[in-house]
């Protein structure tokens, strides 16, 4: 079968494309299981990053991250920031949250400088209405050492543990951080928990925090840094349903392992696997991934409903005696 592209997507990136991801223009219209996605994320080694209108294909924005007019003032970097970091730089890997904090969608990249910064989808779109390029992000800050690679793998995980109060409300909590998980080249996972509220000064502007600021800061319900690996952290996935509380990470030496997010303990990890692992995907008790030459691996955890299955056939084997 023949497959011919409706419209091919070029003349933006130059080098290899590390991450797309569609997503919805109405940042908090509706929630994000049911969101409307109707744009598409594009971004590339070379250190640009592109918004195309899903259904036609048409570029909307693009922008190339670098030359260190990204500096962003109101984000303190942690210990000693070289802002001539930014000059030369790689995005290694992208992902959005759509678990809505200020009813926007965040687009967050992990830099070759070993930084994360971050993006309002709606602010980006204003910027293309406007012909205007690149802006400086609402979040900047240093994850891990540009010195082992940067950022490898970044994963937004959902809602946080912090609660926000403000005046307004009454110091009744009412913004809850996301998580947002980083990988590095040395085998190092962080987690992270993030905020993002208006600017009182300039009520359009959303500024985005995040908790440790300090590499002597810790948090308080979480784990920071889950160390294990032995080589690059390639892929990062939280668990879902029942198991939304683990975090699995998977590595260049051929292991996925699982973490408990509160302890930062290693749960369990698998072997066996003979190749790099790259791509991990979860979805209640399925885990499916590559790290097996052509293959796609499909782990089956849901244990219950396997033996509930050899149960059942057991039985129909009876009633035919």
């Amino acid at each position: 079968i023949a497959i011919i592209p409706v419209k091919n997507l070029k003349h933006v990136h130059s080098d290899k494309i590390v991450a797309m991801h569609t997503l919805s223009s109405n940042g908090g219209d509706s929630d994000s299981a049911t969101r409307h996605h109707d744009l598409l994320l594009s971004a590339s080694n070379d250190g640009s990053f592109a918004l195309w209108h899903l259904p036609t294909g048409d570029l909307i924005y693009t922008c190339h991250i670098g030359g260190g007019s990204n500096n962003n003032n109101n984000n303190n970097d942690d210990d000693n920031d070289n802002d001539n970091d930014m000059e030369h730089i790689s995005i290694n890997c992208a992902d959005v949250d759509e678990d809505v904090q200020e009813n926007e969608s965040i687009i967050y990249f992990g830099l070759s400088t070993g930084h994360v910064i971050g993006y309002v989808v709606s602010d980006l779109i204003q910027l293309a209405s406007k012909g205007e390029q690149c802006q400086l992000p609402s979040c900047r800050f240093i994850a891990h050492d540009s010195t082992e690679g940067g950022v490898t793998a970044i994963k937004c995980a959902g809602k946080g543990t912090l609660a926000l109060s403000t005046r307004r409300s009454g110091n009744i909590p009412t913004k809850i951080s996301s998580i947002l998980l980083t990988g590095s080249m040395n085998g190092e996972v962080k987690q992270w928990e993030l905020f993002a509220r208006k600017d009182p000064s300039s009520p359009a502007e959303v500024k985005i925090e995040q908790w440790p600021r300090l590499s002597t800061q810790r948090m308080q319900r979480r784990a920071h840094i889950f160390t294990g690996h032995e080589g690059p952290i390639t892929a990062l996935q939280c668990g879902a349903g029942k198991d939304s509380s683990k975090i699995l990470s998977a590595g260049a030496d051929g292991t996925i392992r699982v973490w408990n997010s509160s302890k930062g303990k290693e749960l369990f990890r698998m072997d066996g696997f003979t190749k790099e692992i790259s791509s991990l995907h979860v979805d209640l008790e399925i885990l499916v991934t590559d790290g097996m030459e052509e293959y796609v691996c499909v782990h089956d955890f849901d244990i219950d409903d396997i033996l509930e299955e050899e149960t059942n056939d057991y039985d129909d084997y009876l009633d035919t005696l």
